[in-house]
């Protein structure tokens, strides 16, 4: 048993309370969309007259302003399985992601030989409540935690491989799946770049059109809902854009007020500026760690892209409404990535 494995072992505590949390005051019901979401589909996908080809569409079908693909899929599995929908097990899927992130940061911490005790912080970190709301809103859970670790996972298998066709296809199939269950999934064939780049140009060719692709696919008879704000519409909303984008970045700072309180904002707005630009000079300064294979620059930046072209949409997106929307629960997965990827480039 190598060192790395046994802090794996160690770090594994956070994960026993964060899941023994869920056992013990998870419950089987269904919060805000979850029932037109969920038992809408079972009940389209089950009960109507229409063929197996419009039902195989069906779970790529629009759910509000998102496509949700991995929920329309272990939804329809579950009740073909159980004969019933258990929403305790749809967040108990949703919250494992959790887990599977920790071990994608494990295997890279490995690969690029850090100190192996630094699993054990990153597990604190990572399995905090400030997430709750994916511990019992299963259309949250499926959605936001696990978008989060199907990009964590493609950027974990491209830069493993380094040029291989299989991690290459598989890498791109993960990409699908993450594009089609999350508004922000397509993002994952921008923030691949700096990992792209170290494939044979025809691999970073077909990288970048089947991306394209997949990204008409989504927006193809899509729909704006009508009561989220319009891109353009908010475009010159550049007080409620900057406040967002950094308030975003600085966002995991909000567990240490309580709701409502009047210094939350500013603090985590200013937080968030010096978060944010310290990423900038970190990464500038280290730019010629980008030629280095020995080095994790590539992944980390790779997941700052991913970040801030989240953050980015976000802000724009929301641009019309208060800031403090920012620090709603199901969220902080991402801001909680922030706060890791922060820690890893300064210390």
């Amino acid at each position: 048993m190598d060192k790395y494995f046994k802090y794996f072992l160690v770090a594994l505590l956070p994960c026993i309370f964060y899941y023994g949390f869920y056992f013990k005051f998870g419950i089987n019901a269904p919060f805000a969309d979850d029932w037109s979401v969920i038992v809408g589909l079972v009940i389209h996908f089950f009960h109507s007259q229409e063929g197996w080809l419009d039902k195989f569409l069906l779970l790529f079908a629009q759910c509000n302003e998102h496509r949700e693909l991995f929920l329309s899929i272990v939804t329809v599995a579950q009740f073909a399985i159980l004969g019933h929908i258990n929403f305790f097990y749809l967040n108990l899927i949703g919250g494992l992601s959790s887990l599977g992130i920790l071990i994608v940061l494990y295997k890279i911490l490995k690969r690029y030989r850090h100190p192996e005790w630094l699993i054990i912080p990153i597990s604190f970190t990572l399995f905090n409540l400030a997430y709750f709301h994916n511990l019992y809103w299963p259309v949250s859970a499926l959605q936001h935690n696990v978008v989060v670790f199907l990009i964590v996972s493609t950027l974990c298998v491209l830069d493993y491989s380094q040029g291989g066709i299989k991690s290459f296809l598989l890498a791109n199939f993960i990409a699908f799946i993450a594009l089609f269950s999350s508004g922000n999934g397509f993002i994952v064939y921008i923030a691949a770049a700096p990992l792209i780049f170290r494939y044979l140009k025809l691999y970073r060719i077909l990288w970048f059109l089947s991306g394209a692709f997949f990204f008409l696919l989504y927006i193809y008879n899509y729909e704006h809902p009508v009561q989220r704000g319009n891109f353009l519409g908010n475009i010159f909303l550049f007080k409620g854009i900057l406040g967002n984008f950094f308030a975003y970045w600085g966002a995991f700072a909000s567990s240490f007020f309580e709701s409502g309180s009047v210094w939350m904002e500013p603090v985590c707005i200013a937080i968030g500026a010096l978060v944010f630009f310290t990423f900038i000079y970190k990464f500038w300064i280290n730019r010629k760690d980008f030629f280095k294979d020995q080095k994790d620059y590539r992944f980390k930046l790779s997941l700052f892209i991913f970040l801030l072209c989240t953050v980015g949409i976000y802000s724009l997106a929301r641009a019309n409404m208060p800031i403090s929307n920012v620090f709603e629960s199901r969220y902080a997965i991402n801001t909680t990535l922030i706060l890791l990827l922060y820690i890893s480039s300064v210390r």
